[in-house]
């Protein structure tokens, strides 16, 4: 029988805890089922009015345990170093505030940045037997080319930039989870926020569509808050996915730190250019998409 190390239990954030032990998974047995339950986690991540992002990661629900763990002790770590210097603690890490230096950030210098984010990287890295990861993004100039506002949203490019890349991201988890189980059963994972109706409304898309390996995909879609570790590295693989689509824009070299994500850790991106956003736009996905919209303002 497998056993956890208490004090690995109680090194995780509370919240990941409750989700994992409200999921059913955690069983005082621990049966087989507990090692093939895929867990997928989504967040985005954008820059207008240029380039929209989602980035997944996945594991198995127990060694979700173990990277959240070492996570942690990394925030946790550099919590201590600013308490001891009188400076603001950090709630979490996340993406566009620490790499602008901004809010929780605030008063940092690339000097001090730079080795925290690639002590984090090297978690995922040396975490490469166990995570995968998914970056797709897309041109937010193509999508208002493309689908003409139908709405008063101020944000109508980006929910339709999400559920055009939601539906593309469902056969890429299926993917990459049967890389890591050859049957696995699938649990979805998004932070909460302005997007929750266009993802609910993409995940029941999926369930009725005749896609093969929808039935992977049985252990629910749940919301959560972005304090949640795993949702941090989406959010991580979300930004630098981003950036680097920019990247082909500028001429910039590739940063650092997507390339030591891309050097170790199994996974594949996709940027969806303006050629197959007309054909999206004009087929059924172009009808469907302002639909899902429409009806996904219930659920915000």
């Amino acid at each position: 029988m497998v056993r956890l190390n208490p004090k690995l239990i109680h090194s995780l954030h509370p919240r990941f805890l409750r989700e994992f032990w409200e999921s059913g998974n955690f069983r005082p047995n621990f049966d087989d089922s507990l090692f093939v339950v895929i867990r997928a986690y989504i967040d985005e991540s954008y820059a207008e009015p240029r380039t929209f992002a989602l980035g997944c990661a996945l594991a198995r629900g127990m060694d979700w345990f173990e990277i959240s763990s070492k996570w942690k002790k990394v925030i946790d770590r550099k919590n201590r170093e600013l308490k001891a210097a009188g400076r603001s603690l950090l709630t979490r890490y996340h993406s566009v505030e620490c790499n602008n230096m901004r809010e929780e950030y605030e008063g940092w210098t690339p000097a001090e940045r730079d080795p925290f984010i690639t002590e984090l990287v090297s978690i995922l890295r040396k975490s490469s037997d166990k995570l995968h990861i998914i970056g797709n993004t897309v041109d937010l100039r193509d999508i208002a080319e493309n689908f003409p506002v139908r709405s008063r949203q101020s944000n109508y490019n980006k929910q339709v930039a999400y559920g055009a890349l939601s539906v593309l991201l469902w056969k890429g988890i299926a993917e990459q989870a049967k890389h890591i189980y050859r049957d696995p059963e699938i649990a979805v994972v998004y932070e909460r926020g302005p997007f929750n109706g266009i993802i609910t409304e993409s995940y029941n898309a999926l369930l009725d569509s005749n896609f093969p390996e929808r039935d992977l995909y049985t252990r629910g879609l749940k919301q959560e808050n972005s304090a949640l570790i795993p949702l941090q590295i989406a959010d991580l693989i979300a930004y630098e996915t981003m950036k680097e689509t920019d990247r082909h824009e500028t001429g910039r070299d590739r940063r650092r730190s997507l390339s030591a994500l891309l050097e170790m850790i199994p996974g594949k991106g996709i940027h969806v250019p303006a050629l197959a956003l007309q054909r999206i736009a004009a087929g059924y996905w172009g009808k469907v998409l302002p639909e899902m919209l429409e009806r996904a303002g219930e659920y915000s």
